[in-house]
């Protein structure tokens, strides 16, 4: 292979608008990334002390108004051009940069994974770009790549991708594909990924522009579409970052056909924006009201992210004015979260000066969409050494961050991490027999985030819980304390241990979810990780069993397999249980908050043979009441009825124990209750236990 910064065959473009290159030297970093994001940055190391300019007049007066020193540049170059075209060329990888794969390449390898996983991928058509509008053989399809677990039922959280909507930015489109190569690789190996493909989906864009990048892979410094009905002569097309119909025109942008932020005729006037605002909108329901100044509800799902280079920076809305955006404060806790993985730098989206109509204020501003724009590594031809060797793993974890949090991108962040999790006695790996006490151990840091632009509050850990293969979020789950390794959650990283016990489980693979709270009241993501359980081995048989009951004609050696035998069902009063008609019904309610935080009721010792009360937060409150009756007479039923006085979610969960049949009963969380009436709840309850 050919050293990642051999270049391309292909010849730069005249320089548009007459620009120039320059050198940008800076005392203060925060004014260098701001230009970077404004201005036409070629080179963004920040660590020599200057970055790489190419721009028009105004353009270098706005970077030294900022306080830059300008020095020209005349014999800069993009790329070091070889004495002779490569020869050594990757089939299917950008002539001189052997991991980043061509446009065609890309979709043939993202069709591979969906032929190769269809139980986990699809290949979805979702527009057409400029020239393929055109009927020109030389355009292209657009298409998503979406991820999830088709076995699993929805409505799952969604985190939407775009990558490579500026044309010459390289690393882009290659990092889309290399998570979604991740994600179907270590589905069945990593915890964190099985369930973020069960309970999740990701539809990844990964040649938002394919157009233009046809141009880019040529060499050139292409940044916009190709629609050739705009600056004919030689930079061509509409910034498709400029075209989104969300305050388009407003601010940083360019009537000027020939300029790299050409806004194009109208908002969303080209098919590739067209395409992407259409598919958002299938995905993603307005969650804002109409007014700038409406915040979407902290519990509004869904993360949007639009993958750029260079810059290392992390940006949030808004981007076309000053002012943050209304659910600025958990945009900035979740952008220092992700910055966090990247070491980037963590900004709201306004340069030098306002940029309107781009994505991640479109993604906001119509949709109140948690939306971000990731700026990749120090420039737009990034050489394969840095992109294999520091990009992709470091944004790797950034976007797995992004996919954990995306069923409450405003809460979620606030919270604690999960890492180092554990399971002793080899439980995760080689796994365990059943019975045997298994040791879960994890750290919770409520300091994890970026703060090279202002610090984020943390805070001490308050608790942490786990739940065995059923998710937190779900309905009927089971929530197990953990504790503090040194007897006492009072700093911001705690150690936690639990013991499972693994007596009652299933051989095979089980998950285990875990998670934090912090004193404020904010859980975390969640981590998990497998716990494996061994079959256990048969028991002796003897080969000439003898009936050990008085009953000749029962020869299972157990009096109570005759259900006349028995008095009563088998339920088994405590805490949280109500036990009804001779212990044959088991009653239980659990409760759950709008923020997400869930408890079991406590019974009321006031049962009687056919009713019982729950309460949860004060024992002299019942909220909660719920009957059995016996309407056997009336219609051969076994009848619940029930009634409560709150508007907490619930859930009432009834079992008949003999039979095994269980009824479920629900109340959404802020939804006053109304009251329960299932007169046909059991229909074999009437036979006698």
């Amino acid at each position: 292979m050919l050293a990642a910064t051999a270049a391309l065959p292909a010849q730069e473009l005249e320089q548009p608008d007459g620009a120039r290159v320059v050198r940008a030297y800076f005392d203060d970093p925060l004014v260098a990334a701001r230009a970077v994001m404004s201005l036409d940055a070629l080179e963004s190391e920040y660590e020599k002390g200057y970055i790489v300019l190419r721009g028009t007049e105004e353009d270098i007066e706005t970077a030294r108004q900022a306080g830059m020193r300008i020095v020209e540049d005349d014999d800069y170059v993009s790329v070091t051009l070889p004495s002779e075209p490569p020869t050594d060329v990757v089939e299917g990888t950008i002539a001189g940069f052997p991991c980043y794969r061509t446009v065609e390449e890309t979709y043939a390898s993202a069709r591979e994974i969906a032929r190769a996983h269809p139980g986990l991928a699809t290949w979805k058509w979702a527009g057409r770009s400029w020239k393929k509008r055109q009927r020109s053989t030389e355009g292209y399809t657009l298409y998503v790549l979406r991820l999830t677990n088709s076995e699993t039922r929805g409505p799952k959280p969604v985190l939407f991708i775009t990558a490579a909507l500026h044309a010459r930015e390289y690393t882009t489109a290659e990092l889309a594909l290399r998570f979604a190569e991740h994600l179907v690789a270590s589905y069945e190996t990593d915890a964190d990924v099985r369930w973020l493909l069960d309970h999740q989906e990701v539809h990844i864009m990964l040649q938002a522009n394919p157009d233009g990048r046809k141009q880019a892979e040529e060499g050139l410094l292409w940044r916009k579409n190709h629609n050739t009905r705009h600056c004919r002569s030689s930079w061509a097309g509409v910034d498709l970052n400029r075209n989104f119909d969300f305050k388009w025109g407003e601010s940083g942008t360019s009537t000027n056909e020939c300029s790299m932020v050409y806004r194009g005729l109208s908002a969303a006037s080209e098919p590739e924006t067209q395409a992407i605002q259409t598919y958002m909108a299938r995905l993603f329901r307005d969650a804002r009201g109409p007014n700038d100044g409406d915040a979407a509800p902290s519990r509004t799902s869904g993360v949007v992210l639009d993958i750029h280079s260079h810059g290392r920076l992390i940006l949030w809305p808004w981007g076309h004015v000053h002012d943050p955006a209304p659910n600025g404060r958990a945009l900035q806790t979740l952008g220092r979260k992700l910055a966090y993985f990247n070491g980037y730098r963590p900004l709201q989206a306004i340069g030098l000066y306002p940029a309107s109509g781009t994505t991640e204020d479109y993604g906001y501003g119509v949709l109140g969409r948690a939306s971000f724009t990731y700026e990749l590594g120090t420039t737009f031809f990034q050489d394969c050494r840095r992109f294999e060797s520091s990009i992709l793993d470091d944004n790797l974890e950034s976007l797995l961050y992004a996919f954990k949090v995306a069923r409450t991108p405003y809460r979620t962040p606030a919270g604690p991490d999960v890492r180092d999790l554990s399971l002793s006695n080899g439980a995760s790996t080689t796994g365990v027999a059943a019975g045997t006490a298994v040791t879960l151990s994890a750290i919770f840091d409520d300091a994890r985030y970026e703060n090279g632009n202002g610090f984020e509050p943390t805070q001490n850990i308050a608790d942490g819980e786990y739940y065995v293969d059923v998710p937190p979020w779900a309905w009927r789950r089971t929530a197990n304390t953990m504790h503090a390794s040194d007897a006492a959650f009072d700093s911001r990283t705690e150690s936690a241990t639990a013991t499972i016990d693994t007596t009652d489980l299933a051989a095979g693979q089980h998950t285990v979810f875990v998670r934090a709270r912090d004193v404020d009241g904010n859980w975390g993501a969640v981590s998990a990780i497998f716990l494996h359980v061994a079959a256990a081995e048969p028991p002796p048989t003897d080969d000439d069993p003898t009936p050990t009951d008085d009953d000749p004609g029962d020869d299972t050696g157990n009096e109570d397999d005759d259900p006349e035998d028995g008095e009563g069902g088998s339920c088994v009063v405590d805490e949280n249980s109500v036990c009804l008609h001779d212990a044959r019904y088991d009653v239980r309610v659990t409760w759950l908050a709008e923020n997400g935080r869930t408890g079991a009721a406590r019974a009321a010792r006031s049962a009687t043979e056919e009713s019982g009360l729950f309460w949860f937060f004060d024992p002299d409150n019942w909220e909660v009441l719920v009957k059995v009756l016996d309407g056997c007479s009336l219609n051969d039923h076994v009848w619940v009825y029930g009634a409560s006085t709150t508007d907490l979610g619930y859930t009432i969960r009834v079992t008949d124990t003999v039979t095994g049949v269980e009824k479920e009963y629900r109340n959404e969380p802020g939804v006053p209750a109304s009251a329960i009436t299932d007169a046909t709840a059991f229909p074999d309850g009437c036979r006698p236990p």
